[in-house]
């Protein structure tokens, strides 16, 4: 996984706002990230922040060139962090290898970009920074933000770009439990073939799963770091993140652990239909229940990647039947019991390092009027 250093230049960004907009402070950060093995450095001369102004063309394009015109370009790969077509343009003429755009790009980018040869970042937001938290009414987040790539796609399968990769954008326009369900599921943008960037270092999501409102951006770096190993085995292709040293030593340690568990190739089984008696109304007992299953599947994989023996993998047909016979044998109420008891069963009954199941009641999805509700059950061995 490569590591993008976030080099601010604005005097209002949410942790290091004031800190690198002078040249020659920049220029020591800059040096700092290289030194520490970032793989990019990401500058950015406007805040993307909640409820963030924007800024002028001008005004940012004062900001950016000087810090840009600077730099040395053989050191490491050098991203702008703009919007803005103008500022965009300039950031290519002057050097840049990435545009990092939070609304995804444009057809005016993109031939940008075949031009220069540039790589791009391309982010979900549903709006400017200023309203974003106000654009949080989804239906379903993932299969929402999946579609908008999907638009997005056909738009840049048009150009001969160098490389895409897509950004689900947590924190932008979206409330807790919708970046959860993106965090949680990011491996469902795998189908749109494009290596997925993550931006959630000392994002304030670290605060409201710590339920600790008071917790500021100079706390969050342990969650931080969480987050990276997370991510790594998500199969992310590039993390950006304030803290290039404090990441890279995290998941280096993570790495000599895990032995190639966590490089591993997970195992997903989605969409299975399985019906059991279960439920805590009066109307539910006795009666079969139709359940919807998916399962993400951790484990010592290796071989079969490595030496194409399958002999040496998981036999899918068994895990999916090992499913049907657990839901044949079941005896619990509740989802939640259920959930978490058939993960055991599969991490136990496969030797699994971890074992991921969600399971969606359609009934309740009517009966609520909702588009979906699931339940997640975790086995770690």
């Amino acid at each position: 996984m490569r590591i993008m250093g976030i080099l601010n230049l604005t005097p209002d960004s949410f942790y290091d706002g004031g800190r690198h907009n002078v040249l020659e402070f920049a220029l020591k950060q800059f040096e700092s990230m290289v030194r520490a093995g970032a793989d990019i450095i990401d500058i950015g001369a406007e805040s993307t922040r909640p409820g963030s102004e924007a800024v002028s063309v001008s005004e940012e394009l004062n900001r950016l060139l000087p810090v840009l015109k600077a730099l040395p370009k053989d050191q490491v790969q050098i991203s702008v962090d703009s919007c803005k077509l103008e500022v965009q343009a300039e950031a290519l003429k002057h050097g840049a290898h990435w545009i990092n755009d939070i609304y995804g790009g444009s057809n005016e980018l993109f031939e940008l970009a075949q031009k220069h040869r540039a790589r791009l970042c391309l982010m979900h937001t549903p709006a400017p920074p200023k309203i974003m938290q106000e654009r949080t009414d989804y239906q379903d987040v993932v299969a929402e933000v999946y579609d908008y790539f999907l638009k997005r796609r056909k738009m840049w399968e048009r150009f001969d770009l160098a490389e895409v990769l897509i950004d689900p954008g947590i924190g932008f326009g979206k409330n807790l439990d919708q970046n959860v369900s993106l965090l949680n599921h990011l491996y469902r943008f795998e189908g749109l073939g494009q290596g997925i960037l993550l931006g959630v270092s000392r994002k304030s999501l670290i605060a409201k799963m710590m339920r600790d409102e008071n917790l500021n951006a100079e706390s969050r770096l342990p969650g931080s770091l969480a987050m990276a190993i997370h991510a790594k085995k998500c199969g992310v292709k590039v993390l950006r993140v304030h803290d290039v040293a404090q990441t890279r030593q995290a998941l280096q340690v993570d790495s000599y652990l895990s032995a190639g568990i966590c490089d591993s190739p997970s195992i997903h089984l989605a969409g299975i239909e399985v019906q059991t008696e279960i439920g805590i109304l009066p109307e539910e007992q006795g009666v079969l229940q139709n359940l919807i299953l998916d399962l993400n599947l951790y484990g010592d994989f290796s071989q079969v990647s490595q030496n194409d023996d399958i002999g040496a993998g998981l036999n899918y047909v068994e895990a999916i039947e090992a499913v049907r016979f657990y839901c044949q044998k079941n005896q619990k109420k509740t989802l939640e019991s259920f959930a978490s008891d058939l993960a055991r069963c599969i991490g136990e009954r496969f030797c699994l390092k971890r074992v991921e199941i969600e399971v969606a009641k359609p009934r309740y999805q009517q009966v609520l009027r909702l588009s979906k509700v699931s339940v997640r059950g975790v086995f770690h061995a």
